[in-house]
């Protein structure tokens, strides 16, 4: 879940690449007197409006276009000259009140265009919550490498700050303590060796995994469970209801066929025998679909 401003400024970073482009055609065009054409290129940029405000950075600086040479042009082609006696009082008021409109105008169009991003980064996320004393793996730089970053730990949440960021307890860190946003944060699991104990991350996954309402929906649910295919008795034809629903042609139709090999499904990968890892200072049986019996060691 992300708040208001997201933490990847993607139409920044765009803007950063297309001011980059710019500067390198005209270095590539001009490369003993670059440097003079940097004045024009950044006049052209902060001319063009900009599509969060609704105005060009000229027009919110100075409280109207600026002309351009081709503006120049065309006024003294295409308009005889007008004598100009505005007084100067009068100037300064209107060029207030063009620039507090239009603030008030980008601020307008920056709010809504933030809420389009936000629902945008929000599609196809979920909510995550964690509670003090949590162990979780945190996003962090590397050591020696600050443009580098992995999940580290794991680490105890100490304290919940504002609905989306955390106090984390980083012992082995320069910082024994830092505030971490919930998106570089996600649970561990530790994995018990208890007979019987099935509360593994990919049980979990599955047992709470929603019915699929399309074709990529379906994708993933297969994909989750499609490594444990060799391990769940007649499974392709377990799944056939569902597989049916991907030929090519076929409209969408999800069927209650459909609802209780899904559920099925689920069912055989959630409850006992469950996948772990093997104890070898114990009796095992291994089962083979190449032979017709049993081999004991």
């Amino acid at each position: 879940m992300s708040s208001d401003i997201s933490l990847s400024q993607g139409a920044l970073e765009r803007h950063h690449q297309t001011l980059k482009t710019i500067l390198r055609a005209f270095c590539l065009e001009h490369e003993r007197d670059w440097n003079k054409a940097v004045p024009y290129v950044m006049f052209a940029v902060r001319e063009a409006p900009t599509e969060s405000l609704g105005f060009s950075p000229n027009q919110l600086v100075f409280g109207h276009h600026v002309r351009g040479p081709l503006d120049v042009v065309r006024k003294a082609w295409c308009y005889p000259p007008i004598s100009d006696s505005t007084v100067l009082l009068d100037y300064v008021l209107v060029a207030r009140k063009r620039l507090r409109k239009a603030h008030d105008i980008a601020r307008a169009h920056l709010g809504a265009a933030q809420k389009g991003m936000k629902w945008y980064y929000d599609r196809r996320t979920k909510y995550h919550s964690f509670q003090e004393g949590d162990e979780v793996l945190v996003l962090l730089p590397l050591q020696g490498q600050p443009l580098a970053a992995r999940y580290c730990g794991p680490y105890t949440i100490q304290e919940r700050v504002g609905d989306l960021d955390y106090l984390v307890a980083t012992p082995d860190r320069r910082k024994p303590v830092q505030l971490c946003h919930v998106n570089m944060l996600k649970p561990y699991y530790r994995f018990s060796s208890q007979e019987g104990s099935f509360s593994f991350v990919k049980v979990e996954a599955v047992s709470r995994f929603p019915a699929p309402t399309c074709r990529r929906g379906l994708h993933k649910f297969l994909g989750v469970v499609g490594y444990y295919r060799r391990f769940v008795p007649g499974h392709s034809t377990l799944l056939a209801p569902l597989t049916d629903l991907l030929q090519k042609g076929r409209k969408w139709t999800w069927s209650p066929d459909c609802a209780a090999a899904f559920s099925r499904v689920k069912q055989l990968l959630c409850e006992l025998p469950v996948l772990r890892a093997p104890d070898f200072k114990k009796l095992s049986i291994t089962l083979s679909d190449i032979i017709s019996f049993i081999l004991f060691s």
